[in-house]
C-alpha cells in the first residue's frame, strides 16, 4: 500500500479478498498445461497467487512468462509501469521485446497469457486505459484480467477529498460506471465488477464499498462462439455488414442470399451480439419472411434462449428512468422547411476504400428535407486530419451544414439532415454539432477525463460485437447540452450558406479555419477546433439521441498512438490558459 494512506486504506486487506475471488474463478476453469500467468504486483501477492494456480505443488511459473514487481511508492510504480507499457507497445509493433533475463524474442511471438492479474491498477497507473488496452492484446481469446481500484463513490473517500487529503491518489478515481467505461474504451467486452470490502447489509450503490474488483474478458461467450466458427477470414465482417443493412432498411435484395443460407443458430448470435434490443424484433421479422418455414421456426426458438441472458440489452437508460411520470423528455422539435435550395456537404478523409464504401451507403440513405441535396468530399492523401478536413471546408463551398466524419463511422440517423437543421436554428451562437464529450476539459486535456460526460455512440470494433459508449443526455426539459470538446468522429458545422436568422452574427464568426500548423497529425484536431469555435463565442452543443443513436463508430482495436501525448502538449500550450476544469 503506499505510504501515506488513511486507517481506512491501510486497515482493508485488499489481497485477501481479491486472491480468494480469483481463487473461485479459476477453480471453475478447466485446467491447461501450462497455464501462462501474468502478475504485476508484490512478491507477497505473488506467493498467495501461486498457491492458487499451482496447488499440487507443479511450478508452471516461468520467469519469461510470469511479471513480478515489489513496490512501495505510487511514484516508483507508476514508472514501472510506464517502462512495461513502452515494452508492450514496442512489442505489438513487432519490435524486440526485452525479457528480465536478457533473452528477447519478436513481438509476433509473446505468449497470451489465461490471466493477467494486476491489483490496484487505477491508484498507481499514469495512464490506465493504456496499459489496459496493450494488455488485453496479451491475453488469449478466453483470458481474464483481474484488477481493482478505489471507489471514486466511497463515502471517507469524498469526504478526504472535500478536505484536502488525498495526496495518495491518482488523479483517477472511479465509480462503477466509469470503471464500465473504462473497460470498453480498452476493449474488454466482458466486464463483472464486483463490490470489495461491503458488509452483508449493505447495498451496492457505490458508496459502501471502498474497492471495485473488475474481471474483464476479451469477448463475450456469445463473440467466442461467433469467432470459433468463422469458415474463412471476413466471414463474419461481411455477414455483420449485411445484417446492419437490414437493420437500417439500406440492403439489396441480391444482398439477402449469404444471410438465409446461415444456421439458424449462428444468425441468432449474430443478431443477439451485434443489434440493440430495441431493433431487433423488426429485423428479425424481416429475416423470418426470407427463411424456409423450418429454418424461421428454428431461429425464433433460438432467440427466445437467448433473450434471457441479453449481452447487449441497451433499452435501459438510467437517467430517463429517474425521471417522474409526469416529466418528459424533450426531443429534437420539427424545424421550418423553406424549400429553397440547400447543401449539407460530408468531409471525410480517407485512406480505406472499403470502410469509406461502407460509409457512403449510410450518408446516401439519410432523408433529406424537401431542397436539401448531400455533397461527398472524400479527401485522399491528406498528411494530417486537420489538413484534410481544412483542405474540405475550402471545397464546401456555400454549404449550409458542413459534416466532418471519420471514414469508419455510419450515419444510422436517417433524420440527420432535419436534426441538425433544427439545432443550428435553435440559435445562431450555435457553431458545432457532436454526439459524444464532455462539459469541461479536465486539466490533461483529454476529454474523457472529464467529469460529466455527454452523449452515446455506438462502437462496433469486430464484426461480432458491439459496445455502447453512453453518458448523460441534456436535462429533461432541453434538446441540447453545451460543452467544451467533442469527439472528432462526428463534428457537424454550422456553413456559409445556412439559412439566416433574423439577426445573424455576421458570416465571418463562422469562417474558422482548423488548426493544421499545429494539429499536424491525427490527434487533438477535434478539441482545437471545439476551442476554436469558442474563443469565437460560438457554442459546442450534443444533442439528445435518445436510444436509436445517431453514429455507429467501427474502429480498429489498437493501442493508444505514442504521438497522442506530443499533441496533448502542444494543446496544452496553446488552450491550457483557457481551461476552467471542474474539481
Amino acid at each position: 500500500m503506499s505510504i501515506g494512506a488513511p486507517v481506512w486504506l491501510r486497515s482493508y486487506d485488499l489481497d485477501r479478498d481479491i486472491l480468494n475471488i480469483i481463487k473461485d474463478t479459476i477453480s471453475g476453469a478447466a485446467k491447461k498445461t501450462p497455464r501462462h500467468v501474468y502478475v504485476l504486483a508484490s512478491h507477497d501477492f505473488a506467493a498467495g497467487l501461486r498457491e492458487i494456480v499451482v496447488p499440487s505443488g507443479e511450478d508452471i511459473f516461468d520467469d519469461s512468462d510470469c511479471y513480478e514487481e515489489f513496490f512501495i511508492t505510487a511514484a516508483d510504480f507508476s514508472r514501472q509501469l510506464e517502462r512495461l507499457t513502452e515494452n508492450l507497445a514496442a512489442a505489438e509493433n513487432g519490435q524486440q521485446y526485452h525479457r528480465r533475463h536478457g533473452r528477447s524474442v519478436p513481438g509476433s511471438e509473446l505468449i497470451r497469457y489465461d490471466y493477467i492479474i494486476i491489483p490496484r491498477l487505477a491508484e498507481f497507473a499514469l495512464d490506465a486505459h493504456r496499459l489496459l488496452t496493450l494488455l488485453k492484446n496479451r491475453l488469449s481469446p478466453t483470458g481474464v484480467l483481474f484488477t481493482a481500484q478505489l471507489n471514486a463513490d466511497y463515502r471517507p473517500i469524498l469526504r478526504d477529498a472535500a478536505e484536502g487529503r488525498h495526496r495518495f491518489f491518482d488523479r483517477h478515481l472511479y465509480g462503477r460506471r466509469e470503471i464500465t467505461d473504462l473497460m470498453y474504451a480498452s476493449f474488454f467486452k466482458d466486464v463483472e465488477i464486483i463490490p470489495l470490502g461491503q458488509s452483508e447489509n449493505d447495498e451496492t450503490d457505490g458508496k459502501n464499498n471502498p474497492f471495485w474488483l473488475e474481471i474483464c474478458r476479451p469477448h463475450t461467450p456469445i463473440v467466442t462462439a461467433l469467432k470459433a466458427g468463422e469458415k474463412y477470414p471476413g466471414e463474419n465482417a461481411t455477414v455483420a455488414a449485411l445484417l446492419r443493412r437490414m437493420e437500417y432498411g439500406i440492403e439489396e435484395d441480391s444482398e439477402s442470399t449469404a444471410i438465409a443460407s446461415m444456421s439458424p443458430r449462428r444468425l441468432a448470435l449474430f443478431v443477439h451480439s451485434i443489434i440493440p434490443r430495441q431493433h431487433r424484433e423488426p429485423l428479425l421479422n424481416k429475416l423470418y419472411s426470407r427463411l424456409s418455414e423450418t429454418a424461421a421456426a428454428e431461429l425464433q426458438g433460438y432467440t427466445d434462449r437467448l433473450s434471457a441472458d441479453d449481452p447487449c440489452d441497451f433499452s435501459d437508460f438510467p437517467e430517463f428512468s429517474e425521471l417522474s411520470n409526469d416529466e418528459e423528455m424533450t426531443g429534437i422539435p420539427t424545424p421550418q422547411i423553406d424549400g429553397q435550395p440547400h447543401t449539407i456537404a460530408f468531409v471525410t478523409c480517407v485512406n480505406d476504400e472499403i470502410r469509406y464504401s461502407e460509409c457512403r451507403r449510410y450518408i446516401e440513405a439519410i432523408i433529406m428535407p424537401k431542397g436539401w441535396t448531400a455533397r461527398l468530399l472524400p479527401i485522399r492523401g491528406a498528411r494530417s486530419m486537420a489538413e484534410g478536413y481544412e483542405a474540405g471546408r475550402q471545397m464546401t463551398g456555400d454549404a449550409a451544414i458542413i459534416v466532418y466524419l471519420h471514414q469508419d463511422v455510419l450515419v444510422v440517423n436517417k433524420k440527420l439532415t432535419e436534426n441538425l437543421l433544427s439545432i443550428f436554428s435553435a440559435s445562431e451562437k450555435i457553431g458545432l454539432v457532436g454526439v459524444i464529450g464532455c462539459r469541461r476539459l479536465p486539466e490533461t486535456g483529454i476529454w474523457w477525463d472529464g467529469r460529466r460526460m455527454v452523449g452515446q455512440v455506438l462502437h462496433a470494433c469486430e464484426p461480432e460485437s458491439i459496445a455502447l459508449a453512453e453518458h448523460r443526455e441534456p436535462a429533461p426539459d432541453r434538446f441540447l447540452q453545451g460543452v467544451e470538446a467533442v469527439d472528432g468522429l462526428f463534428i457537424a458545422a454550422r456553413g456559409p450558406g445556412f439559412p439566416k436568422a433574423s439577426k445573424p452574427l455576421a458570416d465571418s464568426v463562422y469562417d474558422i479555419p482548423w488548426r493544421a500548423n499545429i494539429f499536424d497529425g491525427w490527434h487533438f484536431y477535434d478539441s482545437s477546433i471545439c476551442r476554436e469555435y469558442r474563443r469565437r463565442g460560438l457554442s459546442v452543443v450534443i444533442p439528445r439521441q435518445g436510444e436509436n443513436f445517431w453514429c455507429i463508430h467501427c474502429p480498429t482495436e489498437k493501442p493508444l498512438d505514442p504521438a497522442y501525448h506530443k499533441y496533448r502538449q502542444r494543446f496544452l500550450q496553446e488552450y491550457c490558459s483557457e481551461l476552467k476544469p471542474e474539481v
